[in-house]
């Protein structure tokens, strides 16, 4: 799971923590575990807990909260992989989540928990309508779904952009708050049967571009003190909001290579904003590809003689490398067959007061000094006259 994550970019892990005992502590330690172990190679990688109401193990008395937040002082907040503010030498941040809906704790209590626990933590309370009290040093965002029946704003809004941004104006209000914005590519709810919570919400992924749109509405306005991002999920396969399987944007490509070694392609299906570059592949056998190049959306080419292959026939491959957490998709194959160029020698004749150029194959090109830039002669065939007149030029064959 965490290898799988650090593929994708992530760079931590927000456990949804029910207490000491659960099988969710359980998960805790071993990632602990496995972090500080020789397998893992990413030093950067970190995690944290979110305190989770009303579920939690020993019920939501003040007593029990103390209680499970020294046993994370103890087993988790001193660990070099926790996560802190500031990353560096920094102290544990502590999430919550429901305690606006626990009959047990309030503002004050939530008081007296920090201050006879981690007075020096930083704690981070659901959205921002408690930012101001005292022992909230941060606030976190969440999916910003369609609630169920929720439908006049699809056609408007579709990927609810107004919501994710509204708490916005209070974040920056409070520069003393840091805060965790929010991403989710998409959410559905209708097909949950026995979660109550996400029944019938709901928020379209429209082949990818929930996540570009959301991506960029967010860094348009993001606040200085919005600090981290997180890739909100909860109950994720049962919702819809899992990262593992990546979001789906229906892209497909063709390709074909012309005479002039050029293997160029064409956007089948898919929307284009939900890719981040195109690679090019070789491969010998219909298994294993070797990497070509790189080539920018918006460019659709690129001149396979100049890759370097070697003589011999291949398989051409386009791959549509999808933004973050967006899947690739790859071009059926195009067969190629890579030749050695010609050795070409260019003649230059004077003859009746001409300079005449002549060449076997190949485009004659010119340019201003030894260095070039050199530039194709359209039209210029051999045997081509030219006049020994005018500023010096440059002449060259290009093969391919």
């Amino acid at each position: 799971m965490i290898s799988d994550l650090e593929s994708r970019g992530f760079n931590g892990l927000i456990f949804s923590w029910y207490g000491r005992g659960d099988q969710t502590d359980d998960v805790a330690q071993k990632v602990k575990a496995y972090l500080a172990s020789s397998s893992n190679t990413n030093k950067n990688f970190h995690y944290l807990i979110m305190v989770v109401f009303p579920f939690f193990q020993g019920g939501e008395s003040l007593a029990n909260l103390e209680t499970n937040i020294n046993y994370c002082k103890t087993n988790y907040f001193s660990d070099p992989n926790y996560e802190t503010e500031p990353v560096t030498n920094g102290n544990p941040v502590l999430m919550f989540f429901g305690v606006r809906s626990s009959a047990y704790l309030t503002d004050p209590d939530m008081v007296i928990a920090k201050e006879s626990t981690t007075p020096r933590g930083v704690w981070v309370d659901e959205d921002v309508g408690h930012i101001t009290e005292s022992w909230v040093n941060m606030t976190y965002q969440w999916t910003e779904n369609f609630d169920q029946g929720t439908t006049n704003s699809y056609s408007t809004d579709p990927f609810n952009l107004s919501a994710v941004t509204n708490e916005y104006p209070t974040i920056q209000a409070n520069p003393g708050k840091q805060a965790f914005g929010a991403m989710c590519a998409h959410f559905d709810g209708t097909l949950t049967k026995e979660l109550s919570w996400s029944l019938g919400k709901y928020l379209p992924s429209s082949n990818g571009l929930c996540e570009v749109v959301r991506a960029a509405e967010i860094n348009s306005v993001i606040p200085t003190n919005m600090t981290r991002m997180q890739w909100a999920t909860w109950s994720d396969w049962e919702e819809g909001t899992e990262v593992e399987s990546g979001t789906e944007n229906y892209f497909a490509l063709t390709a074909q290579v012309n005479n002039t070694n050029v293997l160029a392609w064409t956007i089948a299906s898919g929307d284009e904003r939900t890719v981040d570059h195109y690679e090019v592949y070789a491969a010998t056998n219909g298994g294993n590809a070797a990497f070509l190049c790189s080539v920018p959306t918006g460019i659709y080419q690129t001149n396979v003689s100049q890759l370097g292959l070697s003589p011999g026939n291949y398989q051409l491959y386009v791959d549509a490398i999808g933004k973050p957490c967006i899947r690739n998709h790859l071009s059926p194959a195009v067969s190629y067959q890579a030749v050695t160029p010609p050795v070409v020698t260019l003649n230059i004749q004077y003859s009746a007061s001409q300079v005449i150029l002549t060449w076997p194959v190949g485009t004659l090109q010119s340019a201003p000094a030894v260095t070039g830039p050199y530039t194709d002669m359209t039209g210029a065939a051999s045997p081509y006259p030219l006049a020994p007149s005018g500023t010096q030029q440059y002449f060259r064959v290009r093969i391919q």
